[in-house]
C-alpha cells in the first residue's frame, strides 16, 4: 500500500535534481511513490528522470508540454495512488525522516493536513539558516488537531502558501474537488489557502524537514518578474471561493492579512519599477477591488509596516499617473475673445482657474474694478467641474475686456503658459482664482515700472483667513508676504536676490511681481508643468537675468489662506518633488552661471534653502507618501535618493535612537529613583534595626538583672530554709512544739 504519493514538478532543474531524488529514496518511510511531472524540460532533466526510474520502480514519470507546475502537480494528483499527497520542488531536498514523521502523525490525528517547517539554503554561500516564517508555531492554537472553527485561531497566518510544508490527504482534496491554478507562479496560493479553509482536522510536527533553495535565478520565484500579476489571480480565486462556499467571513480578516503579505511580497521582490506599475494598475482593477483590502487603516492588519509599504507603492503609481497627465499636450479653446477695444493693453491680468466657484466672483471684481482700465483679463479654466466657467462667461457677457481660454485639467502651470501665449499686454500680472487685489493696484505698479523702466517690479501683500483655526494653524502666513527690509532702490535681479535672501525675505509667490512682458518673451519664460509649486523655478527664473529690479512696500495682494488650496494643503508628494524641481533648477544654475562674489554667495544660500525645505516637507509626510520618490525618473531618483531620502532616513534613526536614548535615561531616572527608594527604606530598616538591637540589648540587660535577681532570692531563699531546718532541728523548738501540742489538738476541734 502507498502510503505517501510525492509529487514534483519538473522544469529544467538538472542542477538540483540528482540531490532532491537522493534525499528522497533515503526516506525511512518506504512505502511511497515519487511522481516527477516533466513540464517540458529542455535540459537534461528527463535523462536524470530515466536513470532515477530505472534504479529504483517507486519514482514514476510523468511528461507534458510546458504548461508550468500547477498543471504539473494537478496531473501527478490524477495518478496518485497513496493516503496522503505531498507536493515539492526540484531543487530543494529533504530530511530522511520527512514522510514517516508527517505521516505518522496524519494517521495517529486522522488529519486533512500536516504542517512543518523549512530551513533555507543558501545556493551561494552554502549555509542553512532558520526561516520561521515557513512555520510560526507561537500562533498554534493549544488544541492539536485544529482547524478554522477552532477558537481564536487564524489558519492563515500559520504558513505560507507553500505547498511543500503541507501533507495533504488525498480523499480530502478529492472530496473538496481541490485543485492548482494553471498560472506560470503563485499558482500554489488557491489550493494551500483554500485547503487550509475546509481541512476539518489539522495537526503538525514541530520540526523543519525541508530545505528550500534560495539564491538562483532558475527558480519559479527569480521568474516573477515575467509575469509578475499572477498572484493577483491567485488571491481573487481563492477570495471567490470562500465567497462560493460561503465561508468567507469566517476567514475574512485572515484572509486580508494573507493578501496584504502576498502583495507586500510580490512588490519587493520587484524593484524595477516598470513591473511594480504593472502590478499597481492590476490593483486597481475588479478583480483586486473587489476584495476590498485597501479599504482598512493600517490598523486593521498585523504587518503594519507591510499596508504603509503597498500603499506607498500604490501612492507612487498614482502620483506617476497624474504627473504624466499634466505633462499630456492640450489643445486650449478660445470660449470667448475679448473684444477689440485698444491697441496694446497696458496689463495682461492671467487668472488660472479651477474649482473656485466659491471665491471666483470676488476675485474677477476686484481686477474688472481696477482704476487702471486698459487691461485685459486672460481667464483660463483649466478642466473646472464645478460652476467655475459659467461664472467666467458670466463676467465675460458683462466686461469685453475678458478672455476666457479652457483646456482639459493640466495643472495651473499648464494654464498660465497658455494664457500667457495670447496676452498682449505691456506688463503681465499672474493672478490666482481665489485671491484679490485692491482696486489701485494696477494703476500704481503700472506706473511706477514705467517711471523706473522696470523689468520686475515686487511688492508686498497680506493673508487674510477662511477660519479662525487656519489662523491659528497657518500663524506663518499673517506676516509671510510683508517685508520689513528695505529695498527701494532699482538694482540688478541677482542683487536684490541676495539682499531678500540675507534678510530671510524672499519670496517666491508669483502675486507678489509685476513683469514686463519683453523681460518674460526675451528671456523666455515659461512655467514649468506638471508639477506642484511652480513659482519656486519661474520666480528664480525671472529674477536671475532681469537688469532692472525694484520693490514697494505698498500691500496690493490679499492672499485668501483656505484649508484645501495648493498652497496649504500638505502631506502629499506633489509639494516636495516640486520644491525638489526647483532645487535641481536653481543648483544647476549655481553650478553653470558664473557672478559676481556677493551674487554667487546669494544663490549659494538660495540653493541650501530649497534643499532644506525640500527635505522637511519630505521628512513631514506621512509614511505612506514617502515612497512616491520610486516612481521618479532614474536620474531624478537617484539625486533624490541621495540628497533626500537618505537624509531623511538618518534623521528617523537619530530620532529613534533619540528616543531609545530617552526611554533608557527615563528608565535610568527611574530606576535612580528606585534605587534612592531602596536606599532609604534600608537606612530607614537600618534605623529600625539598630532600635531593635538596642531595645534587645536593653531587654537583655534586664533579664540577666532579672536573673541576678533570682539567684540572689534563690541564694536568700536557701539560707533561710537552712536556718528554718536548724531551728526546727534545735531543742528548744522541739519542747516548744510538745509543749503546745495540746493547744493545737483543742483549737483544731474547736474549729471542727
Amino acid at each position: 500500500m502507498v502510503k505517501v504519493s510525492v509529487i514534483i514538478p519538473v522544469y529544467n532543474a538538472e542542477k538540483y535534481l540528482e540531490k532532491c531524488l537522493e534525499s528522497l529514496l533515503c526516506q525511512t518511510l518506504r512505502e511511497m511513490e515519487i511522481i516527477c511531472v516533466d513540464d517540458g524540460s529542455s535540459d537534461g532533466s528527463p535523462e536524470i528522470l530515466k536513470r532515477f526510474q530505472e534504479r529504483d520502480e517507486r519514482v514514476r514519470i510523468l511528461t507534458q508540454v510546458n504548461q508550468y507546475a500547477g498543471v504539473a502537480r494537478n496531473n501527478g494528483m490524477k495518478e496518485a495512488k497513496g493516503e496522503y499527497l505531498l507536493f515539492l520542488d526540484a531543487d530543494d531536498f529533504f530530511d530522511e525522516t520527512l514522510l514517516e514523521k508527517t505521516y505518522l502523525q496524519g494517521k495517529k490525528e486522522e488529519a486533512d493536513i500536516v504542517l512543518f517547517g523549512a530551513k533555507q539554503y543558501n545556493e551561494k554561500t552554502g549555509s542553512v539558516s532558520k526561516a520561521a516564517w515557513y512555520f510560526k508555531r507561537e500562533a498554534l492554537p493549544e488544541e492539536n488537531p485544529f482547524s478554522g472553527k477552532t477558537q481564536d485561531t487564524d489558519v492563515f497566518s500559520l504558513v505560507t502558501p507553500a505547498p511543500w510544508t503541507k501533507l495533504f490527504r488525498r480523499e480530502f482534496v478529492e472530496a473538496q474537488g481541490i485543485s492548482f491554478q494553471g498560472l506560470q507562479n503563485s499558482n500554489d496560493v488557491y489550493f494551500v489557502l483554500t485547503a487550509l479553509a475546509l481541512a476539518e482536522k489539522i495537526t503538525y510536527v514541530d520540526e523543519d524537514l525541508v530545505f528550500y533553495r534560495v539564491g538562483m535565478k532558475e527558480s519559479l520565484q527569480g521568474s516573477k518578474s515575467l509575469y509578475p500579476d499572477c498572484f493577483i489571480k491567485a488571491y481573487a480565486g481563492v477570495y471567490r471561493e470562500l465567497k462560493k462556499r460561503g465561508v468567507y467571513e469566517r476567514y475574512e480578516k485572515g484572509f486580508l492579512n494573507i493578501l496584504l503579505s502576498g502583495c507586500a511580497h510580490n512588490l519587493r521582490t520587484v524593484e524595477n519599477w516598470e513591473i511594480r506599475r504593472r502590478i499597481c494598475e492590476r490593483m486597481t482593477e475588479p478583480e483586486f477591488t473587489e476584495m476590498g483590502l485597501m479599504e482598512h487603516q493600517k490598523e486593521y492588519f498585523r504587518k503594519k509596516e507591510d499596508f504603509v509599504f503597498v500603499k506607498g507603492i500604490l501612492n507612487a503609481s498614482e502620483w506617476e499617473a497624474q504627473h504624466q497627465k499634466r505633462l499630456l499636450p492640450t489643445e486650449p479653446v478660445i470660449v470667448r475673445k475679448a473684444e477689440a477695444g485698444m491697441e496694446i493693453p497696458r496689463v495682461s491680468v492671467i487668472i488660472p482657474v479651477y474649482n473656485v466657484e466659491k471665491y471666483l466672483r470676488e476675485c474677477l471684481d476686484s481686477i474688472v474694478n481696477q482704476t487702471l482700465g486698459e487691461i485685459e483679463i486672460i481667464c483660463v479654466n483649466d478642466g473646472s467641474t464645478d460652476n467655475s466657467l459659467e461664472i467666467l462667461r458670466e463676467y465675460g457677457e458683462r466686461d469685453s475686456r475678458i478672455t476666457i481660454i479652457s483646456q482639459e485639467n493640466r495643472g495651473i502651470s499648464s494654464a498660465r503658459n497658455h494664457g500667457a501665449e495670447v496676452a498682449a499686454g505691456e506688463y503681465f500680472y499672474f493672478m490666482d482664482g481665489d485671491d484679490i487685489l485692491e482696486r489701485d493696484a494696477l494703476s500704481k505698479l503700472y506706473k511706477l515700472s514705467e517711471e523706473k523702466a522696470l523689468d520686475v517690479l515686487y511688492f508686498d501683500g497680506e493673508s487674510f483667513f477662511e477660519t479662525e483655526e487656519l489662523r491659528e494653524t497657518k500663524k506663518n502666513y499673517i506676516t509671510y508676504y510683508t517685508r520689513k527690509g528695505d529695498y527701494s532702490r532699482v538694482m540688478t535681479g541677482p542683487q536684490m536676490l541676495h539682499e531678500m535672501i540675507l534678510a530671510d525675505e524672499y519670496r517666491s509667490s508669483l502675486c507678489l511681481q509685476f513683469i514686463s512682458s519683453i523681460h518674460y518673451r526675451q528671456e523666455n519664460l515659461r512655467f514649468e508643468e506638471g508639477i506642484t509649486g511652480e513659482d519656486n523655478i519661474f520666480t528664480f527664473q525671472c529674477i536671475m537675468p532681469a537688469h532692472r529690479v525694484y520693490h514697494t512696500k505698498e500691500v496690493f495682494f490679499h492672499r485668501r489662506v483656505r484649508g484645501n488650496s495648493v498652497m496649504t494643503s500638505a502631506g502629499k508628494f506633489e509639494q516636495v518633488y516640486g520644491f525638489f524641481a526647483g532645487y535641481l533648477t536653481i543648483e544647476k544654475a549655481f553650478r553653470d552661471n558664473r557672478l559676481e562674489p556677493e551674487d554667487e554667495e546669494g544663490l549659494s544660500m538660495l540653493v541650501r534653502l530649497r534643499l532644506r525645505l525640500t527635505r522637511k516637507l519630505f521628512h513631514n509626510l506621512e509614511p505612506e507618501y514617502k515612497l512616491c520618490f520610486e516612481a521618479m525618473k532614474p536620474q531624478e531618483k537617484e539625486y533624490f535618493v541621495m540628497l533626500v531620502k537618505d537624509y531623511d532616513d538618518s534623521l528617523v534613526k537619530e530620532e529613534e535612537l533619540r528616543v531609545k536614548y530617552r526611554k533608557v535615561c527615563r528608565e535610568k531616572t527611574e530606576r535612580g529613583e528606585e534605587i534612592h527608594t531602596l536606599r532609604r527604606e534600608k537606612q530607614e530598616r537600618g534605623n529600625e534595626i539598630r532600635t531593635l538591637r538596642c531595645e534587645k540589648q536593653e531587654r537583655e540587660n534586664e533579664i540577666r538583672r532579672q536573673e541576678q535577681e533570682i539567684k540572689t532570692l534563690e541564694k536568700e531563699k536557701a539560707e533561710l530554709e537552712r536556718t528554718v531546718a536548724s531551728i526546727r532541728a534545735s531543742f528548744s523548738y522541739r519542747f516548744g512544739r510538745a509543749v503546745t501540742k495540746p493547744f493545737r489538738w483543742i483549737k483544731s476541734r474547736l474549729k471542727a
